[in-house]
């Protein structure tokens, strides 16, 4: 089993530089296994296939609000109840 630790330590490692954002490179679609990214001006958590996929853009239209979901998900994150 990978800890989530592990796996930011391995993208770091094969781009050099740690995500930006808390999700990154830790969720994957279930529909077709891209990356959660964040993209546009207000900032949302898409998947990278819908964004860069052009004819090929996965069917998984789901969007998420940054900031909203980081701060849903920090306790959590930090060990907090």
């Amino acid at each position: 089993m990978t800890c989530l630790g592990d796996s930011r330590r391995l993208q770091a490692r094969a781009t050099g530089a740690y995500p930006k954002y808390l999700l990154s490179g830790i969720v994957r679609c279930g529909v077709c296994g891209s990356n959660l990214v964040v993209s546009g001006p207000r900032q949302a958590y898409v998947y990278a296939s819908r964004v860069n996929g052009g004819l090929h853009a996965c069917a998984n239209k789901l969007r998420l609000p940054r900031v909203r979901l980081e701060k849903q998900l920090q306790p959590a994150a930090i060990g907090e109840s």
